[in-house]
């Protein structure tokens, strides 16, 4: 598929009123981004599926994340025991080369951050949402009762783990109406 199809599929999409990139329940962030609550900087580039990839293996409901001493100076803890999850950081540096003159190199270093789940003392980095109350479609709520899924319902994200055949929904009351639900 060319890239013009694509952008002709997403204005078709549109234009009849569907739009691919709409979530259907509140979220307590704008995006969903791994971001540095204290810097207000989202990671970036591997750092981004490296951050993603703990929050689902580890079932953290905040996308925020920062290092240990960042926490500390805030006012938070790291739980006893709680291990924190690999970033790559990449930096550019200036050093004397055999003959004397100046040369730029680049490295690359691991630090590790820690969610905003792991830590105590920080709640008020975590971003709130409007809970919605409703009334739930019979019909639908016996459906999912007698199809037997693992389902839980935690946070803001929504997925399928195919080796667990277990199905994550954001929170009810997160979601505006039944049939967004």
């Amino acid at each position: 598929m060319r890239a013009n199809e694509v952008v002709e599929k997403l204005v078709q999409s549109i234009e009849a009123g569907v739009l691919p990139w709409t979530r259907p329940w509140a979220s307590s962030t704008s995006s969903c981004l791994p971001m540095n609550p204290i810097t207000k900087r989202s990671y970036s580039g591997s750092n981004v599926l490296l951050l993603w990839s703990a929050q689902i293996n580890y079932k953290y409901d905040s996308a925020l994340w920062l290092g240990f001493d960042q926490a500390k100076k805030m006012g938070g803890n790291v739980r006893k025991g709680e291990r924190g999850s690999h970033i790559l950081i990449y930096r550019n540096g200036v050093r004397e080369s055999d003959d004397g003159t100046e040369e730029a190199y680049a490295f690359m270093s691991v630090k590790a951050v820690f969610n905003l789940d792991q830590i105590d003392g920080l709640d008020h980095l975590k971003p709130t949402y409007e809970k919605r109350e409703w009334n739930p479609i019979e019909n639908a709520e016996a459906l999912i009762k007698k199809s037997g899924a693992m389902i839980h319902y935690k946070g803001e994200r929504s997925s399928y783990n195919k080796n667990k055949d277990e199905i994550n929904l954001p929170d009810r009351d997160r979601f505006s109406n039944p049939d967004d639900f």
